[in-house]
């Protein structure tokens, strides 16, 4: 994951936030990237992440990330 990837990833769920109803999240195993960035993601879309915070272990190098891009 790089920092381009992750402006790709907000740029995405910017465009489609309006017309979407759902965000599916996955990496290989789901563990601690795509929880990163659905952390990210709620954040970024006014959310609170705290549920998935408490399930998960996220990947603090991803989620920093997801975060950077979201807050611009």
């Amino acid at each position: 994951m790089t920092r381009e990837d992750a402006n790709q990833v907000w740029k995405f769920v910017q465009r489609w936030q309006d017309t979407i109803g759902t965000i599916v999240c996955h990496c290989e195993q789901g563990m601690s990237r795509s929880p990163a960035i659905a952390i990210g993601l709620c954040r970024g879309l006014g959310d609170d992440p705290s549920e998935l915070e408490a399930e998960y272990s996220p990947n603090m190098f991803v989620n920093q990330l997801i975060l950077d891009a979201v807050t611009g």
